[in-house]
């Protein structure tokens, strides 16, 4: 389970977001840039207790498949924000 968990978040791209997250608020807010990979990490540590919860709750494949989900939408967004902006 574990190794599936790590090959899937390399396909959701959560990495490229992290790698890329300053470049792309230089982009939107230039005054923001030093300040955006603070931001995006403090929001993954906050996220820990919820999915802790919600793990125990509904069970590690549900939580797998909704986030899932919800990366793959984020990047669709993200994807299209680029699109638009060119």
């Amino acid at each position: 389970m574990a190794v599936h968990i790590s090959l899937l978040q390399q396909f959701v791209g959560i990495n490229v977001v992290i790698a890329y997250g300053p470049h792309v608020m230089e982009m939107v807010v230039p005054s923001l840039k030093a300040v955006i990979p603070i931001i995006i990490n403090l929001l993954q540590v906050i996220a820990v207790a919820p999915t802790i919860v919600l793990l125990k709750k509904f069970g590690r494949k549900t939580i797998l498949q909704a986030g899932t989900i919800i990366c793959g939408s984020a990047l669709g967004m993200i994807s299209l924000g680029f699109f638009l902006n060119e």
